[in-house]
């Protein structure tokens, strides 16, 4: 795992985190800094975030808290994903500053980088951003040497907040006619505009049939409590994760989690339960029981 440097008073002072993320989950993020590379960016695969963060020193973390974890980081403004090569990134804005990442000459070192965050011009050449690292030597040791600036990334991140705002439009569209069987035909819902962090992670963890199904749930329980927010996308978005779980029970792969797989098999067994015949042993038709079971593990 990448050696990173932490600046804890920022951590400690941060208003981002306070205001946008759960007590309990606040010091995970600093673990979660372990996870950049040299040039700050890191693959937002959350089982390998599980396997390598909790899986051995804290295992009573489980992969619902992670996906927590990283719904929070994003919604708070801590953390932002893209997607490149396939995969998804993830890199914490602010990494930039000066003594967090290594200098420019000294990134060269290191080879097979995941790729820049976008919102980080870079120039003509593919080189990383003159700026990065810059500050790491001590005041006074380059007399009379400006520090450059670092460029303006409004041009990208207009075009991302485009590209989400639209996103989020479609969604919403999508979701008043499910609000409307609940709370009637002139039943409306309106954009919320501090989601937009919400529909990145919901478009690239989630297939919209499934979303829907959740929303679908989340508007069968503000019926049932008598709510009625024309704001109510915005707020399923902040629970999305355990709609989700109803869902579609989470996976316990033997691919990817043996462990938690031969557990899955002892408790069939025990339980004369049939299990599917591949490699992927699903939770859903085990009863409810499973997730207990496994986490005695």
């Amino acid at each position: 795992m990448p050696c990173r440097i932490v600046d804890g008073d920022a951590w400690a002072r941060s208003r981002k985190i306070k205001d946008g993320v759960e007590e309990k989950y606040r010091k995970d993020y600093v673990l979660w800094l372990t996870l950049a590379e040299a040039n700050g960016t890191f693959e937002c695969d959350l089982e390998q975030i599980h396997a390598d963060l909790y899986a051995f020193q804290l295992p009573a973390t489980k992969m619902k808290h992670v996906r927590k974890m990283f719904e929070q980081f994003l919604r708070a403004g801590v953390l932002v994903t893209w997607q490149d090569r396939g995969k998804t990134w993830g890199y914490f804005p602010g990494s930039e500053k000066a003594g967090r990442l290594v200098s420019k000459e000294h990134l060269k070192r290191y080879k097979d980088l995941p790729p820049f965050y976008p919102g980080l011009v870079r120039d003509t050449s593919g080189s990383p951003p003159a700026w990065l690292g810059v500050g790491l030597v001590k005041e006074g040791s380059r007399s009379g040497a400006e520090q450059p600036t670092p460029p303006s990334s409004h041009s990208v991140v207009d075009q991302k907040e485009q590209e989400l705002t639209v996103k989020l439009k479609d969604f919403v569209k999508k979701c008043v006619p499910i609000w409307q069987e609940y709370f009637g035909e002139g039943a409306v819902l309106r954009l919320p505009s501090f989601c937009k962090q919400d529909v990145e992670f919901m478009t690239e963890t989630y297939k919209e049939e499934d979303l829907l199904a959740a929303f679908r749930l989340y508007a069968k329980d503000r019926f049932d409590h008598g709510h009625h927010d024309p704001f109510a996308v915005g707020k399923f978005m902040s629970k999305v994760a355990d709609y989700m779980l109803k869902v579609k029970p989470a996976n316990v792969s033997t691919a990817l989690d043996d462990q938690n797989a031969a557990a899955a098999e002892r408790y069939a067994r025990e339980n004369a339960i049939d299990l599917p015949t591949n490699d992927t042993v699903k939770l859903e038709p085990l009863a409810g029981g499973i997730e207990d079971f496994l986490d005695k593990e």
